[in-house]
């Protein structure tokens, strides 16, 4: 199932990049990694034919929620998983639901619970 998906993986702390990526890759899937979400806009905008998006919802200059809205500009459809390690998340999940952000992951992650939101998602 998962050698043919691509997944952006958008933080702002290179360590947690590092680890969701070698997961997921053991996994077969394809990942690019942006530290920031301005290199996750140029990710998006270069043509790369993402299939799903992890974000970051804390982020400096522009945080998760600014980075989604963009990302729905350019690709409205494509599913996306916040992660976040703030414990005031219910104060944006209104917020997210408009932005069809269903799945939202609690810090520290549990890899394996973000591997089954990424089947259920791309399946």
């Amino acid at each position: 199932m998962a050698k043919n998906y691509r997944i952006l993986v958008v933080n702002d702390e290179l360590e947690i990049l590092k680890v969701i990526e070698e997961f997921l890759s053991r996994q077969g899937f394809s990942v690019w990694i942006a530290l920031g979400s301005e290199k996750a806009l140029e990710v998006l905008t270069s043509g790369s034919n993402i299939d799903l998006i992890i974000v970051d919802l804390k982020m400096p200059k522009m945080d998760g929620i600014k980075l989604i809205e963009e990302i729905r500009r350019l690709r409205k459809d494509i599913p996306i998983i916040v992660l976040t390690g703030s414990i005031y998340i219910e104060k944006y999940r209104e917020e997210l639901n408009r932005l069809n952000c269903k799945d939202v992951l609690l810090k520290p992650i549990d890899l394996n619970l973000l591997l089954e939101k990424i089947r259920k998602r791309l399946s």
